[in-house]
């Protein structure tokens, strides 16, 4: 997470640089003609794209999701200005895509449209705007309860759970398993 709004000027300015192909053709549709120059262009030079539209949060925060993607770390990001930076990384880097989680549903426009060109959904909901790292917060809390459960979950068989005699589970289970 961020915290402060500063940084959300310059969230638009880099999302508006990733996606500015689609932008134009959503312009068109609508009869409009948007003319976004001098942006340069993501995919081939992102440190250039960022230092020319960014914000040295934003910046850091690229390097900080691209290399923790690279040392098989999860990076769960909740609001446009994380979202700026994720969806740069994942635009340069494809391949660190299965390693960023979103965390909250923001109405702001700029979050939904990076979500969108992610073609990703948050897992959590809530009204209030403010980015103090709450989301993020809140998303790792949830990630790491997931992670435990999984790790201590048990089978019904190292569980002690009884063999159904009965009733649906009757043939299903086996006492083996465990």
């Amino acid at each position: 997470g961020n915290i402060g709004e500063r940084s959300m000027l310059s969230a638009l300015a880099v999302t508006t640089a990733i996606m500015k192909e689609d932008l134009k053709k959503a312009s068109e549709k609508t009869g409009f003609a948007l003319n976004i120059s001098d942006v340069g262009d993501f995919a081939k030079d992102p440190v250039g794209t960022l230092s020319i539209v960014g914000s040295a949060e934003i910046a850091a925060l690229f390097g900080l999701v691209v290399e923790a993607a690279r040392c098989n770390m999860m990076v769960v990001f909740d609001n446009a200005v994380t979202g700026a930076a994720v969806l740069g990384a994942v635009t340069a880097y494809p391949e660190i895509r299965n390693f960023v989680i979103p965390s909250v549903y923001y109405e702001e426009p700029v979050h939904q449209m990076q979500m969108q060109k992610l073609g990703m959904k948050s897992f959590l909901h809530y009204d209030f705007t403010e980015a103090e790292g709450y989301g993020s917060a809140l998303g790792l809390s949830l990630m790491d309860a997931a992670i435990d459960m999984l790790n201590q979950m048990k089978t019904f068989g190292s569980a002690g759970v009884d063999v159904a005699e009965d009733g649906p589970g009757a043939g299903r289970q086996r006492e083996e398993i465990k």
